[in-house]
């Protein structure tokens, strides 16, 4: 979780902007299971999310995929699933999904809301 949160807050004060990145190999460390599911929910919706305000799709999509992470996690630790080669399932993993989803989500909105470029605009 200390890498998403420096990825994305860097305490040096650089523009960050790798949390996702970051955030997706705490997915493959932690539930590497899940994995697949999460990449289909992401490119699904991103290719579902129409562009419009500036971020939409990308905020859409991350909204998404977080909650699938999330969701995937409680089920993997209550359902006590096989996990591939990451750790065995606990009260953790649903936790750690919660705290690395609510930074990553906290700067796709705070880079949304000071007005930077969407990264899917068609250009005129």
């Amino acid at each position: 979780i200390a890498a998403v949160v420096g990825h994305c807050y860097p305490p040096r004060g650089g523009r960050g902007g790798k949390g996702v990145a970051t955030s997706a190999g705490q997915l493959l460390a932690t539930l590497p299971a899940f994995a697949p599911f999460e990449a289909v929910v992401g490119v699904t919706t991103g290719a579902l999310v129409r562009p419009g305000r500036p971020g939409r799709r990308a905020l859409a999509t991350t909204v998404v995929a977080c909650a699938a992470w999330i969701g995937g996690s409680i089920v993997w630790w209550r359902r006590r699933l096989p996990n591939g080669w990451g750790v065995e399932p606990t009260g953790a993993l649903p936790l750690a999904s919660v705290a690395s989803s609510a930074v990553v989500m906290s700067r796709f909105w705070h880079s949304i809301r000071d007005g930077l470029p969407d990264d899917y605009a068609p250009e005129a």
